[in-house]
């Protein structure tokens, strides 16, 4: 059996993770999203109040590592359920802390972990900032061409109200550079100009 400490709040089995919290509330917060029973997030194994949850081991890589590319239409679709599962009111569960890492994919699905960050907000504010990672690392042409394909399928669902998305993306370009400088994160894989140009792009998409 493979056991191995990666931090010292997660353990790491054959085919399990378990992470464990300092506080009930971050345990309250994490296990309300896998009581979800969403098929984008791991399976629930075992809990134990207030101290750790064991979910299922997801065999995958940070999605924006697949040398092949992946599929924004899909990942789009996968959102897009994952934020219709809590929609009222114009407000969903967010992950908020959607960073490739928190994305994984293995074959052709994607799996969303980690909800230490996650809230109920608009589903824009979740969109917008995952797609500033994108505008980070992607060249103009291909980000918009993942950027239309994403955003056509995501929308067939669930539509993004326009006036949310340019609030939400100006609250997720603050919060996006604030935790790179606090961190001490690169700046991205593309130039500052070309990042500009990306940003640029998101603000003026035709909704």
């Amino acid at each position: 059996m493979i056991k191995t400490e990666v931090t010292p709040n997660i353990v790491i089995g054959d085919n399990y993770v378990i992470k464990y919290f300092a506080s009930a509330q971050e345990f309250q917060k994490e296990l309300k999203v896998y009581l979800l029973d969403s098929p984008m997030v791991p399976e629930l194994m075992a809990s134990q109040q207030p101290d750790w949850i064991k979910m299922e081991r997801i065999f995958g890589i940070p999605y924006l590592d697949s040398k092949d590319g992946f599929d924004a239409a899909k990942l789009g679709l996968c959102l897009a359920g994952f934020h219709n599962t809590t929609l009222k009111a114009g407000k969903c569960l967010c992950h908020i802390d959607n960073q490739p890492a928190n994305i994984l994919l293995t074959g052709n699905s994607f799996y969303f972990i980690d909800f230490s960050d996650s809230r109920i907000d608009f589903p824009e504010r979740d969109v917008t900032h995952l797609l500033l990672f994108w505008a980070a690392d992607m060249p103009h042409k291909k980000f918009c061409e993942y950027v239309t394909s994403f955003i056509s399928m995501y929308s067939v669902f669930l539509k993004i109200n326009p006036k949310n998305w340019q609030s939400c993306l100006q609250e997720s370009i603050a919060c996006f550079d604030s935790r790179r400088e606090k961190f001490n994160k690169p700046g991205g894989k593309t130039t500052p100009e070309e990042q500009e140009k990306n940003r640029k792009f998101l603000f003026q998409y035709d909704l």
